[in-house]
Parts: C-alpha cells; structure tokens; sequence
C-alpha cells in the first residue's frame, strides 16, 4: 500500500520561556505587522515574501494557551501567506516566520513522503513529530545566521527556558513518551545547532548526563556533525543533508530513498518539493513464525 504525506509548509517556533509582551505601537503600514513596526530588514523580507506570494501576508492571533508554540507559518484555504502567533508578538518571532516563508520563496523545498508499506497512524504521527526536529533545525541553521546578521538573537527566548529547566523549574520531556531516546536525542540536536554560546552547550551536555542520558546527547551528536558540517547554501544542499540525516531516524525498520524534486503549482505561486521514498529494511532479522501443525 502506497500512501503519499506531505510535510506541508507549516513550521513552528518553539520555545521553552515564557512570552514576553512588547512594547508595540499602535500603528499600520507596510512595515507593521502584530501592532508592531518593523527594522528596515526585516521589513524589506515582509515586501519581499508578498511579493513573490501575490498576496498581502494573513495575520492572526490564537490565545488558546494549549500549545507549546509560539508561532507558525503557512497558508490559508486561499493560498495566501499566513503567520499565526500564539502569545504576545515579538519581533524575533514575526521574523522567524517570515524567513520560513522566504525560504520557501528561495526555492528551498516542502517535503514530501512516499510510504510503501502499512504504518498505523499513530506510528506516522510520532515519525513527523521527530522528523519535524530536523527539518526545522536544518532551516534554522540558515535563518539564525540571518537574524544575527540583522540584529536578533533567535535562541535567547529558548536558552532562557532551558536554564530553567536545567534548574529544576521547569520540565522538558515527556515522561509517557514512548519515543523517548530520539525525542532527546533530537532535542539536543536542536539545541546543538542553533545556539552559539559553547559554554551554554557544555552546561547542558552536563545536564543530559546527570539525568543518566548520555547517550542520547551523543546520537544528538551524529545529527550536528550532519548539519555542522555540511554547507547549507541553497536548497540541493539542504535535500542532502536530510538525505544524511534521515538514514538512522526513526522508525529504525525503514530504509528511505531520495526519489527527486517536483514542482508544486498554486494559482498565484509555486513550490519546489523534494520526495522521499520509504520502505521496510528487509535486510533486519525477521521474528520467527510459527509453522502451521500438519
């Protein structure tokens, strides 16, 4: 059975802190967004990402107070950019969206999955959860460069939080997690690749071993060397390094094949895509099966 999953254009910032409300001004223009009024930079990449989409970019505000993201982008049911803010607005995070939307733009692709085989829904969901980490991370690692170039630091929301987790004020994991090493595992990746502060690193990479983890920062570990030392300057550089990343993730019974780009048309803009196929290892050993009796 072969289902098709795209990983549609919806990403997230996450953090562990909590929101901080600016100071806005009550103003509108073309270098306002949220109530607030835009550097120059930033406000030439809002033109820019209009631009290309044919469309003015669709804000909205949901306070719901049930997700741990701050932010998201994509698109409405009509094709135009959207970027959701789930707390107060900050320009680091309006920024960060934009950028993702500009990514796209760029030629940097939505990603799309081929599975040849049966997978339950549950198993699909942890599997894009965890492949969420590292395409993220991945586009990340281009963004921050930009918004420290501009003036913003992008990590300093979710390196508060962390301090106070590893204070013991906060938690990160989820105990019930059933995927619990590559969650981890993941996480630090994260952390790994989109702070700049290595004592910072050190200090959380001593927090994974005193709760008896290890391990799970040294898989981490094969990630950030995937990323860290890969160039990542246009988008056949990022389909190989998910390409790299993807062979040991999650499931550990699936062998994925890069199987080429596509365009993806929308009546106002078009997207590339990349596709990966999955499909079983049959090269793992097999659980024995009992015989049938005469």
């Amino acid at each position: 059975m072969t289902r098709l999953f795209i990983l549609l254009v919806i990403v997230f910032v996450w953090s562990s802190a909590e929101a901080k409300t600016p100071s806005q001004a009550a103003a509108s223009g073309a270098d306002v967004m949220f109530g607030i009024k835009l550097r120059p930079e930033a406000a030439k990449i809002k033109a820019e990402v209009e631009r290309y989409y044919k469309s003015k970019i669709v804000e909205s505000m949901e306070r719901s107070g049930t997700t741990i993201f701050e932010a998201s982008s994509g698109f409405d049911n009509r094709g135009a950019p959207k970027i959701t803010l789930f707390r107060e607005p900050t320009e680091v995070d309006i920024v960060h969206e934009l950028l993702h939307l500009k990514l796209l733009a760029e030629g940097f692709p939505v990603v799309n999955f081929t599975i040849n085989f049966d997978l339950d829904a549950a198993s699909v969901a942890d599997w894009l959860r965890l492949f969420t980490y590292i395409r993220d991370t991945v586009e990340h690692r281009i963004m921050y460069a930009r918004m420290r170039k501009m003036g913003f630091e992008p990590f300093a929301a979710d390196r508060a939080g962390l301090e106070q987790v590893m204070q013991g004020r906060r938690q990160l994991f989820t105990p019930s997690d059933k995927h619990f090493l590559m969650t981890s595992a993941l996480i630090y990746f994260k952390v790994a690749v989109e702070q700049d502060n290595q004592e910072f690193l050190g200090r959380f990479y001593n927090w994974y071993v005193s709760k008896g983890i290890k391990e799970n920062a040294h898989i981490g570990t094969y990630y950030v060397g995937a990323v860290k030392l890969s160039k990542l300057e246009t988008p056949e550089d990022v389909a190989r390094v998910l390409t790299k990343c993807l062979e040991p993730s999650y499931p550990p019974n699936v062998r994925y094949k890069f199987a080429g780009w596509k365009t993806l048309h929308f009546p106002k803009f078009k997207l590339r895509s990349i596709t990966f196929e999955m499909n079983r290892r049959f090269d793992l050993p097999q659980p024995a099966t009992k015989q049938p009796g005469p």
